[in-house]
């Protein structure tokens, strides 16, 4: 990932649609290539997928959860049907694939209150309902991962501005147990497994981006990342956003992406289970906004980085990516299925794409091949 950030290009102003048909904004009962999610609000959350994929998940207009999963191998994105996992929540929802390869889904509701739902087959066919997590109120979005032991682990903002770290050890849905980690923090945080560990990043109200490292009540100190920008002044990336963080499923090791405070998409990676400590942030590019929310993944070789954020020529608030797929990163793309031609309409979404390592779940694994859709930024 270090070596993909390297080779960073400079993004430019590109033009042109996509050949798609309109597609109604709304909540499809079952999944579908015929809706498209009613004008994103909330921000963007990933997760890798274990066969080489990206499982992509936003709240509509509606309050409603959306979710998507994609192949990132090629340019244009191939992707599955749309699946509305309903509910309403606020801020950014939480997605990670279990180790009996389904999705989970942490949201949280209006009043604070985190709720927890889980998938029982591939398709979507069965799903459950969406339940509380016992003692835990947050003011944000809430970050997860599941561990090798099989236990599911849920970071979140306090309502004091602290912290939290919530871990279920059993099958119940109500076994949940929390433990203050300490800090002042603004907004969400990310959060990734780190060998036997769980690696969070989280951005103060200073701008200033801060990790911490460990496992149920065993937690390391707070360290700030402070390392040079490769090239450049200053020596640390300050953020009016949270950072996101991605594993290399090869070699374990971990990229944060992160937001300047003034414009621009930075990136600094480190070893499996080793600190940010002597390596360099990297610069991807200058053009996106300093208010951009961002989700990252990777499957090892080719990343993604979907960001939203407020497109000032327009007035518009966009949910756009980046790849890179080898060699270099793209441009800017509207993201699939946040805008009403950004939907695979018109194209054959009965057969996979040879390109594509994984079997995507929604729509029982068929997946379509993106139009391009219009760049953005420059």
């Amino acid at each position: 990932a270090a070596a993909a950030a390297a080779g960073a290009i400079p993004l430019f102003v590109g033009s042109g649609t996509s050949g798609a048909a309109p597609a109604p904004a709304g909540c499809p009962s079952n999944p579908s290539f015929d809706f498209t999610i009613p004008t994103p609000v909330g921000p963007p959350t990933t997760t890798a997928l274990s066969e080489g994929g990206v499982g992509y998940a936003a709240l509509g207009a509606d309050k409603k959860l959306y979710y998507v999963e994609s192949s990132i191998t090629g340019d244009p994105l191939v992707v599955s049907p749309l699946a509305c996992l309903g509910g309403q929540a606020k801020d950014s929802p939480a997605v990670v694939q279990s180790l009996d390869g389904t999705p989970a889904f942490f949201v949280t509701a209006p009043n604070g209150t985190i709720y927890q739902r889980y998938t029982t087959t591939g398709n979507f066919s069965s799903l459950g309902a969406f339940t509380p997590v016992n003692n835990a109120t947050t003011t944000n979005g809430p970050a997860a991962v599941q561990t090798a032991d099989g236990q599911y682990h849920l970071f979140v903002r306090g309502t004091n501005g602290a912290l939290y770290h919530g871990f279920r050890q059993t099958s119940s849905l109500s076994s949940w147990r929390f433990e203050s980690l300490g800090g002042q923090i603004v907004g969400p945080v990310s959060a990734i497994v780190d060998g036997s560990r769980v690696l969070v990043a989280a951005a103060t109200s200073t701008g200033s981006i801060y990790t911490i490292t460990g496992s149920n009540f065993a937690w390391g100190p707070w360290t700030k990342v402070v390392n040079q920008v490769a090239g450049n002044s200053p020596t640390q990336v300050l953020t009016k956003t949270p950072p996101s963080l991605v594993r290399d499923p090869e070699s374990g090791a971990i990229t944060m992406y992160a937001v300047h405070q003034n414009f621009g998409l930075f990136a600094i990676s480190k070893p499996a289970a080793a600190g940010f400590t002597g390596n360099l942030w990297f610069r991807i590019d200058s053009l996106l906004p300093s208010d951009a929310r961002i989700a990252a993944a990777t499957d090892g070789t080719n990343s993604i980085v979907y960001a939203r954020f407020l497109d000032r020529p327009s007035g518009q608030t966009l949910t756009a990516y980046t790849q890179f797929t080898g060699s270099s990163w793209s441009s800017y793309f509207l993201a699939p299925y946040t805008c009403f031609n950004c939907n695979p309409v018109g194209v054959d979404t009965t057969a996979k794409s040879a390109s594509a390592k994984t079997k995507l779940s929604p729509g029982a694994g068929k997946m379509s091949q993106m139009p391009k859709t219009k760049k953005v930024l420059g």
